[in-house]
């Protein structure tokens, strides 16, 4: 039986994370194969390209005229180096903890999503733009409450 299933551990740890290379049946090893990344990096390289593209449509559609590049990058840099990381971590543990594919495990991760995971992204992200504009004191005056809404 695998080392990391249900049955042969109750504790609900997560396998160890580790770059995988080559493919499958490929014939390729170690030396010669493709480099896959580690899922967190990966992850992070992900999260930080969408979250640029994603401010810069933003302003975009917004009608600001000119790109704020420091603002998109500011973005970029929270996805890559704080939610690309952190949502992999998340997502895996949901899975782990909820394995099955049923309908009240959906709602289930989708309510704990945005009862545990929401929040902290929201403070997250408002914490990494002030701090990096210098304007970090500014949390201190505002409350979660606020923050969020």
């Amino acid at each position: 039986m695998h080392r990391w299933s249900r049955a042969a551990s109750h504790r609900h740890t997560l396998p160890p994370l580790r770059a995988q290379t080559g493919t499958a049946g490929s014939g390729q090893n170690r030396a010669s194969g493709p480099q896959k990344l580690n899922p967190l990096v990966h992850a992070a390289i992900v999260s930080g390209s969408l979250s640029v593209v994603g401010d810069a449509l933003a302003q975009l559609f917004s009608g600001q005229g000119k790109l704020d590049k420091a603002r998109s990058a500011r973005m970029g840099g929270f996805g890559f180096c704080l939610y690309g990381p952190y949502q992999s971590v998340w997502y895996r543990a949901l899975d782990r903890v909820f394995p099955l594919k049923t309908t009240q495990n959906f709602l289930t991760k989708v309510t704990l999503n945005q009862l545990l995971l929401a929040p902290v992204v929201l403070a997250g992200v408002f914490t990494w733009n002030l701090a990096l504009q210098g304007q970090a004191g500014a949390l201190h005056h505002a409350s979660a409450i606020d923050i969020a809404w």
